[in-house]
């Protein structure tokens, strides 16, 4: 099994892929600082 991590992600791009993931992730407990 993978090792959790709480580290902040940076997301650069919010197209429908980015802003999926980035969504995905905020729903999982990370932060994440999203550029476009």
């Amino acid at each position: 099994m993978a090792d959790r991590r709480d580290d902040p992600v940076v997301l650069i791009g919010l197209g429908r892929f980015g802003t999926s993931l980035a969504l995905e992730l905020v729903r999982q407990g990370t932060e994440v600082l999203a550029i476009d």
